[in-house]
């Protein structure tokens, strides 16, 4: 429902849930109509709270705390009485952890776990091949990222089914369908963990491996990590990182299930793959972050200063395209520059804005590298790009979430 005059300072108020359900890319569909509607609208759900929509200005929240603030992300509780740690805290706090996050989860710790993954994914492929089909989400979706994720922070992968219901109880209460359930299964959560953690403190594993032994042993402004504050950052990650990759899985299927050509030349040349999965990621960004804004900004000020930034309105801005290893759509790429004497391509890395994604160093190896942390080695630093390589550097800058990269020059 849309009223154009309703809303504070008689801006746009429009009516939209973001957490109801619907028949599947319905939510993309409708969003894409707000989206070149408007840049910008009021909605009286959840309390009342901005939305934008287009893509400048989402970046720009996402990378202004000071004024954007990441006290609450979640547009439905705008003041919860817990904290989720880092996704809850501003820098330089949330640097502080989310480099504790890089390190655990940086290329050579994929790399490690990629046997694992694999062997998970044909074994849950074995169990309805025969049949032809199967309910995908419940059948693959639903278990297989859990059991990768038990395997790669070392927990027993026998627990899955554990996990898979958890995650859904708690999505289930933030949805509004069963607080109860949510916050009972995160209590639950919390003391699954703690029963691990003491088993850790008797019997240490190898921090390289085990993510609670790493958690134990390791400090935060030359401090030991509070055991209250290592519950929350590992139900955290268990929440974070399930969910959405169930759902990602979801959408990326179905879009392969209906574009059979584009499936069939995957199959032929995995050498688009990269390009590909960067793509569907783009494309199908379905996550709503809120944000809370701080003190008055461009004429809106924080009454209810919730502003949910729709990621997968900008992100549609560009049609979805499989296509061999070049930038992302929307990217120009020109001819590499003369390597006679010309110019040459110079990029440069944010050090503020990088915050270890590592998508550089995973679409262009040849150009960029990780440290120990997770974070690229050239981060802070402008540097020439090497003849050939120019197309290299133009992907990375289309894939940094962050925008943390930007040609400087291009001649």
């Amino acid at each position: 429902m849309v009223n154009a005059s309703a809303g504070p300072g008689g801006c746009p108020a429009v009516s939209v849930d973001v957490g109801r359900s619907g028949p599947i890319l319905s939510h993309f569909e409708e969003w894409d109509g707000l989206r070149e509607q408007y840049p910008a609208f009021w909605s009286e759900l959840y309390g009342g709270h901005w939305v934008i929509t287009r893509f400048e200005a989402i970046r720009h929240a996402l990378q202004e705390p000071s004024t954007f603030s990441n006290e609450s992300t979640i547009v439905s509780d705008p003041n919860p009485e817990y904290k989720f740690i880092p996704t809850f805290l501003d820098p330089p706090e949330h640097g502080k952890y989310r480099t504790l996050y890089n390190a655990r989860f940086s290329p050579g710790m994929v790399n490690r776990i990629t046997p694992a993954a694999r062997a998970a994914a044909n074994k849950y492929i074995d169990a309805f091949i025969d049949d032809g089909g199967c309910e995908f989400m419940t059948a693959f979706a639903d278990p297989f990222p859990t059991d990768v994720f038990l395997n790669s922070i070392n927990l027993p992968p026998e627990d899955t089914p554990l996990f898979v219901g958890w995650v859904h109880a708690v999505f289930g209460g933030l949805s509004g369908a069963d607080p109860e359930a949510g916050v009972r299964a995160q209590m639950e959560m919390r003391d699954y963990f703690k029963e691990m953690l003491d088993r850790r403190r008797a019997e240490p594993q190898d921090i390289n491996v085990d993510i609670l032994t790493y958690f134990l042993s390791a400090t935060v402004d030359d401090k030991a990590i509070p055991e209250d504050d290592i519950l929350n950052m590992a139900v955290v990650l268990v929440l974070a990182g399930l969910d959405t990759t169930k759902s990602q899985l979801g959408y990326n299927f179905h879009y392969l299930a209906t574009h059979p050509d584009d499936r069939e030349r995957l199959v032929k040349d995995p050498s688009l793959l990269p390009t590909a999965i960067e793509e569907l990621l783009r494309y199908h960004a379905f996550v709503p972050p809120a944000r809370k804004l701080k003190h008055d900004h461009g004429g809106v000020a924080p009454a209810d200063p919730r502003v949910p930034p729709r990621r997968g309105a900008a992100d549609h801005g560009a049609r979805l395209a499989v296509r061999t290893r070049q930038p992302a759509a929307g990217v120009a790429v020109s001819t590499p520059s003369d390597p006679k004497g010309g110019r040459r391509m110079r990029i440069a890395v944010s050090a503020e804005l990088c915050s270890g994604q590592g998508r550089c160093y995973s679409v262009s190896p040849d150009l960029f590298t990780s440290d120990d942390e997770g974070f690229v080695v050239q981060r802070g630093s402008e540097f020439e790009v090497p003849a050939g390589l120019e197309d290299q550097a133009r992907l990375a800058v289309a894939s940094c979430p962050e925008g943390a990269i930007r040609v400087v020059d291009d001649s």
